[in-house]
């Protein structure tokens, strides 16, 4: 396939779909990976809040570090924060804090913790957003979170077998920095 030509004619929809189903197998498709990220100003501008957080947790968890891509997706995180809901959340932050890249959304976890007695997050959710707790807070700026009491309950129970190797990966390797 001549995955350039296919898609630059094809909607966001299609083009995350593409890349989380390839990431989701375990599979890497030549130039796939190279022709969506060419794509990147264009996906961050026209994608959903939902297909902007699969593109980039397909590319993390494939292990792939398009800084494009992961640049122009981070330039929407006004929107993101706005619009997003915590699973989205979830799927974002945790994709920066795998490939090592900030983001301003991480300021927004601050405030997702806070709401914690509104709404649990289901175990998935939990478990990426315990997985970026740990990776931010060593570092200066973020020494203040705290996470939500009423989560860390679940946060044994969050490793789930259905996780990606790269997230069980991150986990361990996050967990065992304290």
């Amino acid at each position: 396939l001549e995955f350039r030509r296919v898609l630059f004619r094809s909607d966001i929809q299609n083009l995350a779909n593409t890349v989380w189903a390839y990431a989701t197998a375990g599979e890497r498709a030549a130039g796939l990976v190279e022709a969506v990220a060419s794509q990147s100003g264009r996906v961050a501008r026209e994608g959903n809040i939902q297909q902007l957080a699969n593109t980039v947790w397909a590319y993390a968890t494939a292990g792939e570090r398009a800084a494009g891509l992961f640049e122009a997706v981070a330039s929407q995180s006004g929107r993101i924060a706005r619009e997003g809901n915590i699973h989205d959340l979830a799927n974002t932050v945790w994709a920066y804090a795998a490939i090592g890249q900030s983001t301003p959304l991480f300021d927004v976890l601050d405030d997702c913790f806070k709401c914690s007695a509104d709404r649990l997050p289901d175990r998935r959710e939990i478990h990426q957003l315990y997985q970026v707790y740990l990776w931010l807070k060593p570092m200066n700026n973020f020494a203040h979170l705290a996470f939500p009491e009423p989560w860390l309950a679940e946060v044994a129970k969050a490793a789930d077998t259905s996780s990606s190797k790269l997230h069980l990966s991150v986990s361990s390797a996050l967990t065992s920095l304290g």
